[in-house]
């Protein structure tokens, strides 16, 4: 019988787990792997890239039938291709509505928040709202946040009135820092259950020439493992209940859209410290107290990683825009010719560039207090982050009762890790002021 995705992950999952347990009794009884063991975990580690295999398959299949239907790529464990083409259907407003009058959810907003529990219970990672979203449901557009009809702040009306009843055009987007990691090239999981465990090699090259009789070097592979377990990522942003009854702009994109706009601009912040924050990363110095970004930095950069074995995948180089800045109006050698650092194709050294002000730009290295940014290189398929479930809400009537404001709670599950530290380089003192 022909396996779902959510069935094949299930398995795979099931798997990394039974290796983990052989681990885990090695390591108790401070042992190595017996033989029978070794070959437990060998065998299983074939499964489980066979069915990585086929799970990579199984999604190309899924989202071509979701291009093919005009819907965009699913989730793993999703509904089915009728409910996706019913998502247009598909009202926050109407929920959160129901939800600040006592009143049961009915309709699609039920059935979609019956879906969003059920793979929240699966991943393990229920919290406790009274609606759910799941990932197929929300919107890639981004709008406005924390609105009432009638309040301001400099503008009358500027916390939502301006919405209501004239024939109001969409809403003026607010400026946003830019996601970088998804385009860079990271591993990105979603439709997790349960936390998740990589199994890892360690280094053990001792082969080594020897005279006629002698002794040859052991080479016994030692095993660890990376994990990742759901946390948990929230904000929340409060509406009135004038603005949810007299907006005729979609206040369903205005709130669904910004809401998860902020927890993706989250992970891919928590995605960037994660690189940086990680033992073992290369290491490119500039001064004792920083110092402006040469050619010679960024090309250490690439050789750190290269040095290592590393340079394969999704290689690039990773900065803010004051570093690029800099890059712009610096040579790369003292010759005549002064052909800047950055290119004009936006690339590095020949690499491709993400740049974001999400890197940090106000690091710390002797004397420059506050004046040094981060560049980052590396293979970025070896950052993985994942996702457990949609959105998950918490509607509260109550918390603004006296002024006509509703709270709404907003969450969801993430994690990520570095696969390997030598992936990745960094040179954290680029001075940049």
């Amino acid at each position: 019988m022909k396996k779902t995705l959510k069935q094949l992950m299930e398995e795979r999952a099931a798997k990394l787990k039974a290796n983990q347990a052989l681990l885990t009794a090695a390591d108790t009884e401070q042992r190595d792997l017996s033989d029978a063991e070794a070959t437990t975990f060998d065998n299983t580690t074939a499964e489980i890239r066979a069915l990585d295999e086929q799970i990579v398959r199984a999604k190309a299949i899924e989202e071509q039938r979701a291009i093919t239907a005009g819907l965009g790529a699913p989730v793993a464990g999703g509904p089915s291709e009728r409910e996706h083409r019913d998502f247009s259907g598909y009202s926050l407003t109407r929920a959160l509505n129901a939800l600040a009058n006592n009143r049961p959810l009915d309709g699609l907003e039920a059935e979609m928040h019956q879906e969003a529990q059920r793979q929240l219970r699966e991943a393990g990672a229920q919290g406790g709202g009274n609606l759910a979203i799941p990932q197929m449901v929300l919107q890639s557009s981004l709008q406005q946040r924390s609105m009432s009809a009638t309040g301001q702040t400099t503008t009358p009306g500027d916390l939502g009135g301006q919405a209501i009843q004239t024939n109001v055009g969409g809403f003026i987007e607010r400026l946003r820092a830019k996601l970088v990691l998804a385009g860079m090239g990271t591993t990105q999981l979603d439709g997790l259950v349960g936390n998740l465990t990589f199994p890892k090699f360690n280094a053990n090259d001792n082969a080594a020439e020897k005279s006629e009789n002698a002794t040859a070097n052991e080479s016994s592979p030692t095993v660890s493992s990376v994990s990742m377990a759901p946390r948990r990522l929230p904000v929340f942003t409060t509406v009135s209940r004038q603005l949810l009854l007299q907006t005729s702009a979609s206040v369903d994109a205005m709130l669904q859209d910004d809401l998860a706009f902020q927890l993706a601009q989250a992970m891919d912040q928590s995605g960037i410290l994660k690189i940086l924050n990680t033992a073992g990363i290369g290491s490119v110095v500039g001064g004792a107290n920083g110092a402006a970004p040469t050619w010679k930095n960024i090309v250490d950069l690439e050789t750190a990683v290269s040095a290592l074995n590393a340079d394969m995948g999704n290689l690039g180089y990773l900065t803010n825009v004051k570093v690029r800045g800099i890059l712009k109006q610096t040579a790369k050698m003292g010759n005549t010719i002064a052909q800047p650092i950055w290119e004009g194709d936006n690339t590095l050294n020949g690499y491709r560039t993400g740049v974001s002000t999400q890197v940090p730009g106000t690091l710390n290295k002797g004397t420059a207090n506050g004046l040094c940014s981060a560049v980052i290189f590396g293979n970025f398929r070896d950052l993985v982050q994942g996702q457990w479930g949609g959105m998950e809400f918490l509607v509260n009537p109550y918390a603004g009762d006296k002024e006509g404001l509703i709270r709404i709670n907003a969450w969801t599950f993430f994690d990520d890790m570095v696969r390997r530290a030598e992936s990745f380089a960094a040179m954290k003192d680029a001075l940049t002021a």
